[in-house]
Formats: C-alpha cells, structure tokens, sequence
C-alpha cells in the first residue's frame, strides 16, 4: 500500500510539474465571478423572504404562547 501511495504522489508531481509549462488560460475577471446572475439572486431572495416569514411566524406564535402560559386565568371561569 506504501508503495502505490508513494507512486502516486510521484505521478501527481510530475503531472504537476508538466503542467506548469503548459500556458494556463486567462481567468475570467473576478468582478464577473462575483457578481451572481438574476436568476440566482432571485431564487436568493425569494428563499430569504420564506425564511424571514418563518423566523417571524415562529416569533409571533413563541410570544403568543409565553403571554398565554404568564397570564392568569380569566375570572369569567369562576363564573
């Protein structure tokens, strides 16, 4: 196992090494990679809303639950 794993570490550098004199092709401008496209930033923010509803919904229903369980009991049941 030792020596296959050495061949391989062998290969990856020549592979590598190889590879360095190869001319690399020009990488596209990183504004262009930064900058999603319309679809995704829509799918983004359509996601963000759902969530943003969610967190809130969670929210309202956790408060309504806490003032429900700290309130006392209504004195119209005595009646």
């Amino acid at each position: 196992m030792r020596i296959y794993q050495r061949d391989l570490r062998i290969r990856s550098q020549e592979q590598a090494s190889r590879s360095d004199n190869l001319p690399k092709p020009p990488l596209p401008s990183t504004s262009e990679l930064d900058k999603p496209s319309d679809s995704h930033n829509s799918l983004f923010n359509h996601q963000n809303s759902q969530i943003r509803k969610a967190l809130l919904d969670r929210k309202l229903s956790d408060q309504h639950k806490h003032l429900d369980s700290s309130s006392p009991p209504a004195s119209s049941d005595k009646n």
